[in-house]
């Protein structure tokens, strides 16, 4: 599985660089994601989708520890000298926030599986591939990104277009995107604003 994901390290330190702005902590941040899948006993069918990586599920991994990484480098450690004792303001929360942000993400996909089909499959394709609504309409030989282990891309309506105009599709997306914002926006913002338990 590692070997397997070292292939594309140079897109894995470009993602977490995104994010930090500094080689170091970058170069840092993705050993760390080694370590942290290898520790959980994530296995190679786990990362892949048909024969290349997904890249959504590394991504999200990836943001999130850099997000971790910067809050708590904000937050200064407490020393007390009287008993040598390093320990982080909030702790506990980094554990609460993954669970949390998993929740979210169950709640949105469930959401999402309530759908009428033409809706549900554009707002997939957009969100996930990487396609623009051009690519999306009138066919493209870019690769799109994965989508997930799960969900599969016809990738023959992807070189052929789906014949959709381009201002239909912006316009359920734009739909798609309002209803989410509305069932869970609250949810989101509490979320940003580590406010775990008013969700």
């Amino acid at each position: 599985m590692l070997n397997f994901l070292y292939k594309y390290h140079d897109d894995w330190l470009r993602i977490a660089d995104s994010f930090l702005n500094n080689k170091e902590d970058s170069e840092d941040i993705v050993q760390n994601m080694y370590l942290r899948l290898h520790k959980y006993n994530v296995k190679l069918e786990d990362i892949k989708y048909k024969d290349d990586v997904n890249r959504y599920f590394i991504y999200t991994t990836l943001r999130n520890m850099c997000f971790l990484f910067l809050k708590m480098k904000r937050e200064k450690p407490v020393i007390n000298i009287d008993d040598v004792s390093v320990y982080y303001k909030n702790y506990n929360k980094k554990n609460e926030g993954k669970e949390c942000f998993d929740n979210l993400f169950d709640l949105v996909n469930s959401e999402v599986e309530t759908w009428s089909y033409y809706d549900r499959t554009l707002f997939e394709v957009y969100m996930y591939s990487g396609l623009s609504f051009r690519d999306m309409a009138y066919g493209s030989i870019k690769k799109p990104k994965l989508i997930s282990n799960t969900k599969a891309l016809n990738i023959q309506s992807v070189i052929d277009g789906n014949g959709i105009s381009v201002s239909s599709m912006f316009n359920t997306i734009k739909k798609c995107k309002a209803k989410l914002k509305e069932k869970f926006g609250e949810d989101f913002e509490d979320y940003f604003n580590n406010d775990y338990d008013k969700i």
